[in-house]
């Protein structure tokens, strides 16, 4: 779940993580071997699997669309589409009617009509912090009770039971690998590997075995 509170850092090397705008410390700290700042190690959503992204990243992706035209252009607005929030998907598809009628204009030209090329359109492509034992109910905001998951799959869960939710998600098991993948080696727990300690958390909570090293 969501929650506009102050972040709190556990990191052993170094105070500085990654921060949603939503200032929730999401556990992408900095690497242990270099100290150098890592914005994003996991670039996918633990639940979905899908792609995620800092406010960069949304930028650059607003900036690509931006100069696309014809083909290459509807395949971004039809990525978009599939992502789209409920507020956003009409616009979107005006975008998509525009861009097969017209298809020498820009992004940028089409958005002059229809204005797409904006971030709230783009949200669920947005990683947030997702807290495991929702903070509502006494669950910590601490790295140990963090997840990094797409803004969409944040609001789908909301304060539903962990278990329960994940349950009804396609893949878990494999998309929850290749989150562990992602961040293993790069952020650590009171000294443990987050991508060790949280997959075994998980496993006590859920009964699901994630091998991630597999």
């Amino acid at each position: 779940m969501i929650n506009s509170i102050n972040p709190y850092f556990l990191n052993t090397y170094n105070n500085s993580a990654f921060q949603t705008e939503y200032n929730i410390n999401i556990p992408f700290g900095v690497n242990r071997h270099t100290a150098t700042p890592i914005k994003k190690i996991a670039k996918h959503c633990a639940y979905c699997g899908q792609e995620m992204f800092s406010d960069e990243g949304i930028k650059s992706i607003i900036k690509k669309m931006s100069l696309a035209k014809g083909a290459d252009l509807l395949d971004e607005l039809i990525k978009l589409k599939n992502r789209s929030t409920p507020k956003s998907i009409d616009l979107v598809e005006k975008a998509i009617n525009l861009a097969k009628n017209e298809p020498t204009k820009t992004g940028q030209e089409i958005s002059n009509e229809v204005d797409f090329l904006k971030s709230s359109v783009f949200e669920y492509f947005r990683a947030t912090a997702e807290h495991i034992m929702p903070f509502s109910i006494g669950g910590k905001n601490s790295p140990k009770n963090f997840l990094a998951v797409c803004c969409d799959c944040n609001q789908k869960r909301d304060n539903k039971d962990f278990k329960e939710f994940i349950s009804g998600i396609p893949n878990i098991v494999q998309n929850f690998k290749q989150y562990f993948k992602e961040l293993s080696g790069h952020y650590k727990i009171k000294g443990h590997d987050y991508s060790e300690y949280m997959s075994q958390k998980i496993e006590q909570l859920t009964g699901l075995k994630i091998d991630y090293r597999s």
